[in-house]
């Protein structure tokens, strides 16, 4: 897993686990409470990957620019690799899910484990 510190790549060596998260329609609290839980999972060593299925919001928490969505990987046939954000400063991974409902994320999120 490559991860971002004071604008310096570095590779960190994968666990061989990732835990998804997934953060859905709610306020303030539910979004701290997903953005907690990652930091806490990617410090322990585990890939995280955090799944924002609430419109940007959590992107926007985080001041992500994101570009490419889960949903945008399965309409438009790009990349799964385009559609992952690292969390500058942190092993975190962020993916939004667009419009798309959560069980059809299934598969994509399986490709973003690889």
């Amino acid at each position: 897993m490559t991860t971002v510190s004071g604008g310096e790549m570095k590779q960190r060596k994968s666990s061989g686990k990732l835990v998804t998260i997934a953060a859905g329609e709610g306020g303030l609290d539910q979004i701290t409470l997903a953005i907690s839980l990652a930091r806490i999972t990617a410090k322990s060593g585990a890939n995280a990957l955090l799944v924002d299925c609430a419109q940007h919001t959590l992107s926007d928490y985080l001041d992500l620019k994101i570009k490419t969505s889960l949903q945008d990987v399965i309409t438009r046939d790009l990349r799964v690799n385009d559609a992952k954000h690292i969390v500058p400063d942190t092993s975190m991974l962020v993916a939004s899910a667009g419009d798309m409902p959560f069980d059809r994320m299934l598969g994509p999120l399986a490709a973003l484990s690889l």
